[in-house]
């Protein structure tokens, strides 16, 4: 049972977690920095649609539903077997309703092709595996060509790499906004030992904007700068050892 929220207004959800051997099954703490998001903004997601990739636990979704968004969860195809059963399971425990369908980042499927726009996308650590960088932004391109308002919130760990996703930003033609941690999640939950060592960062994903002015931003574009919030560190789209 995880719990999300402050004190004064707390939801519990109910999940399956398998720590061997596919490690998509475990919670990772960015999941719960992005569970933590939604249910601090409820009201904003209420109503959404909301498309989560990567699944895995399905807590970040569990909590967007059960806050009355419309959700569907999605795991890769060549994912083990029991993923998107696990995924059913969980939102009939929670007693919510989400479409469960298999979705392998990069590849576009009929029923991708299905699928309505969503007004957001969310994924907690997809950002694991540099070979998948490409195939996740592909996908989420897709989602953006179909509605230019949809918006990819993304919690990525920190880990030590050279790898950067600041060219396929540009690739892809997208900007992002690092949102600060310190303004929705509880201190206490960073202090505890499940955050021990820990580093989260929390990206809002978007179209670029080419043909209208925008007012300036200094979070907004390069995420280039580090930041001094909770715990200093690099940003992940610049990385190095």
């Amino acid at each position: 049972t995880i719990q999300v929220g402050r004190e004064d207004s707390r939801l519990q959800v109910q999940i399956f977690e398998r720590v061997a051997p596919d490690y998509g099954m475990y919670l990772w703490p960015s999941s719960l920095v992005l569970a933590e998001y939604l249910w601090f903004h409820q009201q904003h997601f209420k109503g959404k649609r909301i498309l989560e990739l990567g699944s895995g636990t399905a807590l970040s979704g569990i909590v967007a539903a059960k806050i009355g968004a419309s959700v569907t969860l999605s795991d890769s195809e060549t994912a083990t077997a029991q993923v998107l059963e696990i995924c059913e399971a969980t939102a009939k425990l929670n007693q919510v309703s989400c479409q469960v369908l298999p979705l392998t980042w990069g590849q576009f499927s009929p029923e991708i092709f299905a699928l309505p726009p969503f007004d957001y996308i969310v994924a907690a650590d997809c950002f694991y595996d540099s070979k998948d960088f490409d195939h996740i932004l592909a996908t989420v391109a897709y989602f953006f060509e179909l509605s230019s308002s949809t918006k990819f919130l993304t919690a990525y760990q920190i880990r030590r790499s050279k790898r950067s996703i600041e060219p396929l930003l540009l690739k892809w033609g997208m900007d992002a906004v690092e949102i600060p941690l310190e303004s929705f999640f509880p201190q206490e939950k960073f202090d505890s030992p499940f955050f021990s060592g820990i580093s989260v960062q929390l990206f809002l994903v978007s179209p670029k904007q080419t043909n209208q002015t925008q007012e300036p931003n200094p979070r907004a574009g390069n995420l280039c700068s580090e930041r001094q919030a909770m715990n200093p560190r690099k940003n992940f789209l610049e990385e190095k050892d």
